[in-house]
């Protein structure tokens, strides 16, 4: 679900008059002003009586999850999008009351619901960071919950709870991994983290692009010979028609990408400089290079990330639906404050996992 997903429904929902608060991961994200990791799903708070409205609302939708109710009306479509609804009843005071399935009700408090935070630019109704932080600590969390913890703290200089990390992600997260932490880029990142220096901006697409490609990947194979087994032009500047940032991606395989003194040296020594090293991601190595920009990525022959990089480029060459989608995505993250190019590369994983999920079923 991409933050225009988010928008849209929110139009949908005010045409309706129908009240709201966003929760979950995208009421984290609405506080924090940028999306911290991809969301297939979008929790609210809504007004009690607005409920029996929401099918009419969301006609492409259907109810499932019944067992959930009354705590929660839930509506999913056809491209596994799923809306979470809480029903509150307010009282004087202006607290919210959520009916629960085993009888009693949970207290919503009014300072809960009156926070603000933004979406794609737009300021949006919310949970408070409080209520948030709370609500993430619920019996069984794991990494991802404590991570948006440790965001709001930090963000709203809340006080720490104790406890850490849990050291696990629950099996349901397995379509969206948790973005990296700030703790995890320095650890894969060569030399000093650095910040960006502004904001993330698209280019349309060049023609000159994959002459570019073309002679990075001549001074490759000069620099390694038969040492590189394959070379690939791939991400966004690869797919003519598709607005990307100006920057090369390649994609290089060598017999072993953990032996780097094996290439390493000899593409230092043709101007590209070694920033990236993630050992447990498939023995990952990122190279960057100038005159034009290069993001050089080394896997070793046979990993699988190699035929999802090109199965995703070469779908995207010829479904232009799904090449308007991602674009449309890009643009909206683009919108968005990132602190680290990674986590802007993280946001776009959710729709980038969909989009390969049809190119693997050849939808």
């Amino acid at each position: 679900m991409t933050a225009g997903d988010v928008l849209e429904i929110l139009d949908r929902l005010d045409a309706a008059g129908i009240d709201w608060w966003i929760d979950g991961g995208w009421g984290v994200d609405a506080l924090l002003r940028h999306e911290m990791r991809p969301h297939d799903d979008l929790d609210f708070a809504v007004r009690a009586e607005g409920i029996d409205r929401l099918a009419s609302v969301f006609p492409e939708f259907r109810h499932v999850d019944e067992d959930q109710w009354p705590s929660a009306f839930v509506l999913r479509d056809a491209r596994g999008r799923e809306l979470d609804f809480h029903p509150l009843e307010l009282d004087e005071q202006g607290n919210g009351w959520q009916p629960q399935a085993g009888g009693g009700r949970a207290l919503w408090p009014r300072e809960a619901l009156a926070a603000r935070g933004v979406i794609a630019g737009r300021e949006v109704r919310c949970t408070s960071p409080e209520f948030q932080v709370e609500a993430h600590l619920y019996e069984g969390h794991d990494d991802v919950d404590w991570e948006a913890v440790v965001a709001l703290c930090e963000r709203f200089e809340l006080p720490l709870p104790p406890g850490g990390a849990p050291g696990f992600v629950l099996e349901r997260r397995g379509r969206n991994p948790p973005a990296m932490t700030e703790e995890q880029l320095r650890a894969a990142t060569v030399g000093e983290l650095r910040p960006l220096a502004g904001p993330i901006v698209l280019a349309d697409y060049d023609p000159e692009w994959p002459r570019l490609f073309e002679r990075e990947a001549d001074r490759i194979r000069g620099a390694l010979g038969d040492r590189a087994l394959q070379i690939e032009h791939t991400g966004s500047t690869s797919v003519p028609g598709l607005a990307a940032k100006p920057i090369i991606d390649i994609t290089l395989v060598v017999a072993d990408s953990a032996d780097e003194p094996a290439y390493v040296p000899a593409l230092e020594a043709a101007g590209y400089v070694l920033r990236i090293r993630e050992p447990e991601w498939y023995e990952h190595r990122m190279f960057r290079g100038q005159d034009p920009s290069v993001n050089l990525h080394v896997f070793s022959r046979g990993c699988e990330e190699i035929d999802r990089m090109v199965s995703f480029r070469d779908w995207l060459r010829r479904n232009e639906a799904d090449r308007e989608l991602y674009e449309r995505t890009k643009r909206e993250l683009t919108a968005q404050d990132w602190k680290y190019g990674q986590n802007y590369a993280d946001a776009k994983t959710g729709v980038i996992r969909e989009i390969i999920g049809r190119a693997e079923g050849g939808a």
